[in-house]
């Protein structure tokens, strides 16, 4: 009997202290967690010493907040382990030389990228790995009246164009600078042996609608061939009617490129200091093609 009331008791005992364990526990995980939020708010408008792959840099806990999903966001509000140095800066291992811009990026969010090619690509890749987004700014544009062969004719509101007496360019309104544009030319019309072609050109060629060689541009051609593209085969799919080409020209890291399905997509690096023009050439009657401004 006694064995049994000592094992009673025990057992009792045991469940009393592992409840208690637990509550305390429980206390000083939600203690700590307040504490942490208590310091995060403390620190938003403090200044913040960061160690980035061994480069120091000074900022504002604001900034670095700034993006809410991004990693220095989510590192900052104690979502994600923080290390610090022996100095007690924030410690980063990435690549320190270009995290200045990403930190520039982090204070004014219309930052432009630097013009050299290598150092736009390993930005953009700091960027993404931050989460962090530039902001996408997709120029609406249209056909422009005035830089229009002839030959072709633009509807009212001038999306649509179409070729009534033979062949010839037209060029958008606007010049492609170092933004992002992204738009869509939906072939509405195209009769066999007919053709157009597409794409960008340099200021220059766009000059000169008479003489316009789209050989000389960033093209793709209806009839499989592609110009002046990157890695481009010597032929490509051929376009149809009631097909959409999709475009998209990133001035910020310099390259365009031409969608004609998933499986079929060119690029073309973009030449520094060099101004651009969409462009559309139809040959002969009666093809149409109408501008769209999508997401790609």
């Amino acid at each position: 009997a006694i064995d049994t009331i000592e094992k009673t008791l025990k057992s009792t005992c045991d469940s009393l202290i592992k409840d208690l364990l637990q509550r305390e526990m429980s206390k000083l995980h939600e203690h700590c967690k307040q504490q942490q939020l208590e310091i995060t708010k403390t620190m938003s408008s403090e200044i913040v010493e960061l160690n980035v792959g061994g480069i120091k840099y000074t900022t504002f806990m604001d900034n670095l907040k700034k993006f809410p999903d991004s990693l220095l966001a989510r590192i900052c509000n104690g979502e994600m382990p923080i290390r610090k140095d022996k100095d007690g800066a924030l410690f980063i291992d990435r690549n320190g030389l270009y995290f200045q811009y990403v930190l520039d990026f982090l204070r004014s969010p219309d930052i432009k990228l630097p013009t050299d090619s290598y150092t736009r690509y390993r930005v953009n890749e700091e960027l993404q790995f931050f989460d962090l987004k530039l902001k996408e700014k997709n120029i609406v544009w249209s056909w422009n009246q005035s830089k229009c062969s002839s030959k072709l004719k633009i509807s009212d509101d001038n999306m649509t164009v179409t070729s009534v007496s033979g062949y010839g360019p037209v060029f958008g309104t606007i010049e492609l600078t170092d933004q992002i544009s992204k738009w869509s030319i939906r072939v509405t019309n195209l009769e066999n042996n007919y053709w157009l072609a597409l794409g960008i050109c340099t200021s220059t060629l766009a000059e000169n609608i008479d003489n316009f060689s789209y050989g000389s541009a960033i093209s793709v051609c209806s009839q499989g061939e592609v110009y002046n593209m990157q890695g481009a085969p010597q032929t490509a799919p051929h376009i149809s009617a009631n097909q959409t080409i999709q475009c998209v020209y990133d001035g910020e890291v310099g390259v365009f490129t031409i969608i004609l399905n998933e499986n079929a997509q060119y690029k073309a690096r973009l030449v520094p200091n060099t101004k651009y023009y969409p462009y559309l050439y139809l040959w002969q009657s009666p093809n149409s093609a109408t501008l769209v401004f999508e997401d790609c």
